[in-house]
């Protein structure tokens, strides 16, 4: 799965019996499904195809699994025996068309009917042991395709605590933070569970899944009591404001970054500055003083948080601003498509240029506050990159596919905030 696009968009299903990083029997991790394929919507007679398959998954679109398999009114059965701690359990499902779900012959959905992608989900007490799974798909008209989860139901953190409640319907949780990180776990809606770790923007949380810790998309989560949480991925904590406060008794603020420029005035010890720019040896620092902008000279000045956000100026001191072109954009560690990936920006969005490497083939931004490199291909800068100051002696110029052909591509559908909470009616059997 990826991340938007998963309500009503008949987007690709990953559809897993979520046990795993539980410390539950490897059989209940891992599992194998029978899988037979009807070329009728009653499950009658032979099926077409039976084969195993590692879990119930479906997205044929106008297609279907198996070339004897009608791509209209056809039906799909999966059966697993697994074993399973005691608790409760959340059983979630989307389908279009219908969908069953039997435990031990019990029927816990049923929703054998024509739908538009209906989200149906139900709680489900069991016993320690081994179980039978079977869950059960329709296709009448039109696209097709089926999601159908099942976790544990695990106790949620104290109200006090760093927590998140999961707000899509089903949500991938990653190995790292970041769209490119590898699917480790399915989650699905109303599940509250610890945060134990963010990225430095906030944008990815670290949650504890029983002994699994892993990455969601923030946007898909409602989370409280952040305050104390900590950076856990290695990445940069957001700079919002940059300042100078001067540590001599009178300090001369200069035209230009040099010590026999013209003098345009004096600032005096103890006052704090905004700073809007620097040199690339950062000898000299650019501040707005009352509406007059000039250099200062940094051994007078002590700088809060760091310099590695602010643009770097040549003696002209003027501001350069990216604007992205393609649909998203990687921002990178490192001006190279190997460095580590901080954050997705998207076309339209403008942030201030800090430098550029060698040939101008990555340009270094500010965005939001964290320092990352960008494809210059991607990007249109004002009034030119050529004449931003080089700050990487880098020549390596990426190829398209950092762009919309490949880093620019639209995000792969994945998480979907939720329009709406459909809640399963419960059968005679479940109730």
């Amino acid at each position: 799965m990826a991340e938007p696009g998963m309500s009503l968009v008949k987007a690709c299903a990953i559809l897993a019996l979520g046990l795993t990083g539980l410390g539950l029997p490897v059989a209940a991790q891992t599992g194998s499904w029978t899988a037979e394929y009807y070329n009728n919507t009653d499950l009658a007679g032979n099926p077409v195809v039976v084969r195993s398959e590692a879990r119930p998954r479906g997205s044929w679109g106008l297609g279907s699994p198996h070339a004897g398999i009608p791509a209209d009114f056809f039906a799909a059965r999966w059966t697993t025996r697994v074993w399973l701690e005691g608790g409760a359990y959340q059983l979630s499902a989307q389908a279009d068309d219908g969908i069953r779900v039997l435990v031990n012959d019990v029927a816990i959905i049923d929703a054998w009917r024509a739908s538009d992608a209906e989200f149906l989900q139900v709680k489900l007490p069991l016993e320690t042991g081994e179980h039978v799974v079977v869950v059960e798909y329709l296709e009448q008209t039109g696209p097709a395709h089926l999601l159908f989860n099942m976790d544990p139901l695990l106790t949620p953190p104290p109200d006090d605590a760093p927590r998140a409640r999961i707000t899509a319907r089903f949500l991938n949780m990653r190995n790292e933070s970041g769209v490119h990180g590898d699917v480790v776990r399915l989650v699905t809606m109303n599940q509250v569970l610890p945060v134990v770790g963010r990225n430095g923007l906030g944008t990815w949380l670290e949650l504890a899944f029983g002994d699994l810790r892993a990455w969601v998309n923030a946007s898909y989560v409602e989370a409280e009591n952040l305050a104390g949480v900590p950076v856990t991925d290695g990445s940069p904590r957001p700079v919002t404001r940059v300042t100078a406060v001067v540590n001599t008794g009178t300090l001369n603020l200069r035209a230009l970054p040099n010590q026999t420029s013209r003098i345009l005035l004096k600032i005096h010890e103890g006052a704090r500055y905004a700073v809007s720019g620097r040199s690339l040896d950062e000898d000299w620092l650019w501040l707005n003083v009352g509406g007059v902008n000039g250099w200062a000279h940094s051994d007078w000045l002590d700088v809060e948080p760091g310099l590695e956000t602010v643009p770097v100026l040549n003696e002209d001191a003027v501001l350069s601003e990216a604007t992205v072109t393609a649909g998203h954009l990687n921002v990178r560690a490192e001006p190279s498509l190997d460095g580590r990936l901080l954050h997705i920006v998207s076309q339209g969005e403008s942030f201030a240029v800090i430098g550029r490497n060698a040939d101008a083939s990555w340009a270094q931004l500010n965005v939001d506050g964290i320092a990352g490199w960008v494809s210059g291909a991607w990007i249109t800068v004002l009034p030119d990159l050529q004449a931003v100051p080089v700050i990487d002696d880098s020549r390596e110029t990426p190829p398209v596919e950092e762009g919309d052909v490949g880093e620019g591509d639209s995000l792969p559908p994945a998480q979907t905030p939720v329009r709406q909470q459909v809640t399963a009616e419960p059968t005679p059997a479940s109730s």
